[in-house]
């Protein structure tokens, strides 16, 4: 029996009117400015085939449930899913502990110890 195909939801935080990925003038990386092209135009197409992009997505909880897992966003929809991948690419809003004199790692942003 041939497998069912794969279903993606993809989870985008910026908004309808934005692009999730921003394209740099003169790119001295090629391949870097063809996969943010690629990713703006697979946002850009929303739900297609098995493909669902869901923007301006804020996740609030990650729930483990019988059959996998159930995303909480902050609009108050449920996505429900098998794997969560977190490919976020941002760096960590620190302001929580911003005044708090937390030690700064200097490559990732996020707190140490």
């Amino acid at each position: 029996a041939e497998a069912a195909p794969s279903a993606i939801t993809w989870l985008v935080r910026a908004a309808e009117t934005r692009r999730p990925y921003a394209r740099v003038d003169n790119d001295p990386l090629p391949q870097r400015d063809a996969l943010a092209k690629f990713g703006n135009g697979l946002a850009g197409v929303g739900t297609s085939g098995t493909l669902s992009c869901v923007r301006g997505a804020e996740l609030e909880r990650v729930r483990t449930t019988a059959t996998g897992l159930e995303l909480a966003l902050g609009d108050g929809r449920v996505v429900p899913c098998d794997h969560l991948v977190s490919l976020t690419g941002y760096r960590p809003d620190a302001a929580l502990y911003r005044e708090l004199h937390v030690h700064q790692c200097y490559a990732s942003d996020g707190p140490m110890k």
